[in-house]
């Protein structure tokens, strides 16, 4: 028992020392639940309950219950269909990007790094007195992750949450060979020089 507590506590301490970086997948649902949150002021205070149509191309059909899930999260009550006194919301995503910059080094022999970038873009509408109130959004996270660590961050099933990996800068990848190669000569001809006085 004392060896499988051990083990656990270990396991917390490599995951907190060394934390995994967060999915795309995860940040792309961190940004639907901002722009759910950002709509509260399309509704009058009061509204609690609503009737959500969800609209948007089928790749992104996955991403529904996301939507739903926030919803409630920040207080709605969803009905199953559109009734009087209740508010219809039209909500639609019409793009998630996924991007990575060009690949570079944190110093010499460090790290191969990226930037990387999501964005969501989609569209929120109230029926307010019937007539369609629409409201765009865009979110974006951006941050940085190691190039070997992209495989990990993307979800194979799901094509939106990959993007091309970058290639390495070209010069940087010479740089090091040739440092190495020049010190090794350097450090050779020095040796000769010295023993031969």
């Amino acid at each position: 028992m004392k060896k499988l507590i051990l083990v656990y506590q270990l396991a917390v301490f490599v995951i907190q020392v060394f934390p995994q970086p967060k999915t795309n997948l995860q940040i792309i649902e961190t940004l639907i639940e901002k722009s759910i949150t950002s709509i509260d002021s399309l509704f009058s205070k009061n509204t609690q309950r609503l009737y959500l149509e969800y609209i948007s191309p089928p790749s992104y059909l996955i991403l529904k219950s996301n939507v739903l899930t926030s919803l409630v999260n920040n207080g709605y009550e969803l009905k199953s269909e559109s009734q009087e006194g209740i508010s219809n919301v039209l909500y639609s995503i019409s793009n998630v990007i996924v991007k990575y910059s060009e690949s570079f080094k944190t110093g010499f022999f460090g790290s191969l790094i990226t930037e990387r970038t999501i964005s969501l873009e989609g569209t929120v509408a109230v029926e307010k007195s019937n007539n369609l109130l629409p409201s765009k959004f865009t979110y974006s996270y951006r941050d940085t992750i190691n190039v070997d660590e992209i495989s990990n961050v993307e979800n194979d099933g799901i094509e939106f949450t990959k993007a091309p990996v970058p290639l390495p800068n070209i010069f940087s990848n010479l740089l090091e060979p040739i440092i190495v190669v020049g010190t090794l000569i350097v450090t050779i001809f020095l040796l000769f020089v010295v023993r031969s006085k």
